[in-house]
């Protein structure tokens, strides 16, 4: 490899390992709420139906991000659309943990989680353009374990 290869004019010498950093507030936003949400519900007494249908609402915006993908690979950026999404998915992050876990205020949980998870599609978007355009041909096989690392 040599050592000055460079893509879109960036250098490319990176650790493969700095992607599991990127795309850990998608890990924890994913298990936070699949789990220490879920579990502070149903101690609150809300159903599980009610907890399966707003963790099952936490897949649509993973399932039509293909739709407002082409909007993060043409506008602003990957290092701004990551730091706009990482931005919104802490502040999401912590209005979930202030929200009383209670079946009252479900709606403003499944609100703000919906809008999490849109952010989060966001992130992985930009980190994953930023591992295809940023890691060597040769290094993407250890960058895409390490990002399956920061995922989980």
């Amino acid at each position: 490899m040599v050592a000055a290869e460079t893509t879109r004019g960036r250098p490319t010498n990176s650790h493969p390992a700095a992607f599991m950093i990127l795309i850990l507030p998608w890990g924890i936003i994913t298990g936070y709420i699949g789990v220490a949400v879920a579990y502070f519900l149903a101690q609150a007494g809300v159903s599980t139906e009610q907890i399966a249908g707003l963790l099952a609402l936490g897949f649509i915006p993973q399932t039509w991000k293909f739709l407002w993908a082409p909007i993060v690979d043409t506008t602003l950026g990957q290092r701004k659309w990551y730091v706009l999404a990482a931005s919104i998915c802490g502040v999401g992050t912590l209005a979930i943990s202030v929200i009383p876990p209670q079946a009252s205020f479900l709606l403003l949980l499944t609100a703000v989680m919906l809008v999490t998870y849109v952010a989060g599609t966001l992130l992985c978007m930009s980190v994953e353009s930023l591992m295809a355009y940023a890691t060597p041909d040769n290094q993407k096989g250890r960058a895409g374990g390490w990002l399956q690392t920061g995922n989980l």
